[in-house]
């Protein structure tokens, strides 16, 4: 099963990575994604080729013996003859899966070198018309960690972990169909909120966070929402607003005045 894989910035300055064929650093690199998290992948030249260079016209063959040469994959065959190829440093930079012990052919099975007869000849300098070059030693530039999910992550030894003693984070509900206001909301109100008209707000309340939408719709806590909205309700009303009865006695106060206003205009304007 093909894996997600990520790639060091040093990947391309590594010593060893230098020396090999522009094709061959990409062919080593198509077998992270093919290989297992112990870095064992089925040792099929033609089907790897297929798998990642399909376009190209390259010796998948002279690219392994290449990547063998510079000490990056090695051929293995297990104990009842199958040959497998392995990424040598893969499992250094990278959480083990115990669960691919049972996916993998090769990592239940017990592996052996290939006998050296088995390996076809290394070429005399890499393909592709690079300079041979001297072998360097192995470095630690590989890929990176993955998770065992195949998500790209760091080297598994400063993993976090949730706490079985935390407690998950309350996350928002939009305003509830049956939202009511208590009696101690209503208390609180006539102490800290004397001057609003509970009734009027909390209707508004309720009408405005039942048509909002988007993700500011929804709230933790609702009561505190309210709290908040009177509080913010009190800041706009005056203390000293008149009473009902006084607002209906200066409206019709207006009313006679832009009557008396007209007719006066009338008059003015004769017949």
């Amino acid at each position: 099963m093909a894996r997600i894989r990520s790639l060091k910035p040093e990947f391309w300055t590594d010593g060893v990575i230098v020396q090999l064929s522009p094709f061959a650093r990409l062919f080593y690199q198509g077998t992270w994604n093919f290989a297992c998290d112990r870095g064992h992948l089925a040792d099929d030249p033609v089907g790897l080729k297929l798998k990642i260079l399909p376009a190209d016209d390259v010796d998948p063959e002279a690219l392994i013996a290449e990547l063998i040469k510079y000490g990056r994959i090695e051929r293995r065959v297990t104990a009842d003859g199958r040959k497998f190829l392995h990424v040598k440093r893969l499992p250094d930079h990278q959480k083990v899966d115990a669960r691919w012990q049972s996916r993998c052919p090769y990592c239940a099975a017990q592996a052996e070198p290939v006998p050296p007869d088995d390996n076809p000849p290394s070429p005399a300098a890499p393909s592709q018309g690079s300079p041979s070059l001297p072998e360097t030693p192995a470095s630690d530039t590989e890929p990176p960690q993955t998770s065992p999910q195949g998500g790209i992550g760091g080297d598994g030894k400063g993993e976090k972990k949730a706490s079985p003693s935390s407690s998950p984070r309350k996350r928002g509900t939009r305003i509830p169909d049956d939202f009511t206001v208590t009696a101690a909301m209503v208390e609180w109100a006539r102490h800290r909120c004397p001057h609003v008209d509970g009734r009027a707000e909390t209707e508004k309340f309720v009408n405005y966070w039942r048509a909002k939408s988007g993700k500011d719709a929804t709230k933790v806590d609702w009561p505190a929402t309210w709290r908040n909205w009177m509080l913010n309700a009190a800041e706009r009303t005056p203390t000293g607003r008149a009473s009902p009865s006084t607002d209906r006695r200066q409206q019709a106060t207006d009313d006679q005045f832009q009557r008396a206003m007209e007719r006066a205009q009338a008059r003015e304007e004769g017949p």
